[in-house]
């Protein structure tokens, strides 16, 4: 899920289940009197495991961690392979939304380790796509590519639909894959697998893919310099994300229509309010946020607004 301007990730760890399964803040009380009530190791841990997907659903990083704790904890005495496979896979994608993409991809690295051993391709693929997307940050390109065709190449045709949060979905490695393509300049082929990912997306539903698909068309035709079209996605892909509360993703949005108006100071700094609008109102993840305020930063240096970017450098 990679952003335009640094080229960071964006339908792949709010990528990975997010957009399947959406959760509340009553959801999470639920099971906090559900944890109350376990009598059996397993039974806290695989709640634990469940309240920190739902933090991580609802963008409080901090919680989620503190949950994952307690079940890495509970996993020294009570060690469970399954259970630690899904503790791997989130820590890795908490590392990831804290921008420890080096860490991330040890814990994505321990998950396909994990998966080997049980011959699940699923989960494989899960794991395979979570260690692409660390790679991609840390700049190994090449090693990045490899992991998120292995994460196509393990993708069951049959999975299984009881394994919720680790149902990636082909959207999202086809998605993951287009963008890897535009940051290599690699553009029919960005089409063609963004064009694929549209496509799964739409039939599965997947209201954070779609937008993240649209987003990418707009990334697309910026880099062939036809704003027409790559504004008019950037803006399908913002109303797609706020139909479905899906504020991160149209944070970023607005900063690629700044992007697309970076000559224009009246319109950079409109679409500029329109995303700290979005910073007020809702809890958006501190790493969206920098990723904003640095693409905000960017535009404001080509406009050359010495207050804006007094501002920018601050936040």
């Amino acid at each position: 899920m990679i952003k335009i301007g640094k080229m960071k990730w964006n339908c792949v760890l709010f990528f990975l289940l997010y957009s399947v399964f959406v959760f509340s803040q009553e959801t999470i009380i639920d099971n906090k009197k559900a944890f109350g009530k376990c009598k059996s190791s397993d039974c806290k841990i695989n709640t634990s495991i469940k309240i920190t997907e739902q933090y991580l659903e609802i963008d409080q990083i901090e919680n989620a961690q503190k949950w994952l704790n307690y079940a890495k904890k509970m996993l020294l005495k009570y060690p469970n392979e399954n259970q630690q496979y899904n503790v791997n896979s989130l820590q890795s994608e908490l590392f990831y939304y804290s921008g420890l993409y080096q860490f991330g991809l040890h814990e994505a690295q321990k998950a396909i380790a994990i998966a080997k051993k049980s011959s699940d391709s699923l989960r494989l693929s899960n794991a395979y796509l979570m260690e692409g997307i660390n790679l991609f940050e840390i700049e190994n390109i090449g090693k990045a590519e490899n992991a998120f065709h292995k994460a196509k190449n393990y993708f069951p045709n049959h999975s299984d639909t009881n394994y919720k949060r680790y149902q990636i979905n082909k959207e999202y490695i086809y998605n993951d894959i287009a963008q890897l393509k535009i940051k290599t300049k690699q553009l029919d082929s960005a089409y063609f697998y963004n064009k694929k990912a549209y496509g799964f997306a739409k039939n599965f539903e997947d209201q954070r893919c779609i937008a993240n698909v649209e987003r990418t068309f707009g990334e697309l035709f910026l880099k062939q310099n036809k704003k027409d079209s790559a504004e008019f996605y950037f803006k399908k892909s913002i109303t797609t994300s706020l139909n479905a509360s899906i504020y991160d993703n149209a944070l970023l949005g607005y900063s690629n229509l700044m992007q697309c108006h970076s000559g224009e100071s009246e319109k950079a700094n409109y679409y500029f309010e329109k995303g700290e609008e979005i910073i007020k109102k809702n809890e958006v993840n501190a790493s969206f946020q920098k990723l904003f305020y640095e693409q905000s930063l960017a535009t404001f240096q080509i406009i050359n607004d010495k207050v804006l970017l007094l501002s920018m450098q601050e936040k």
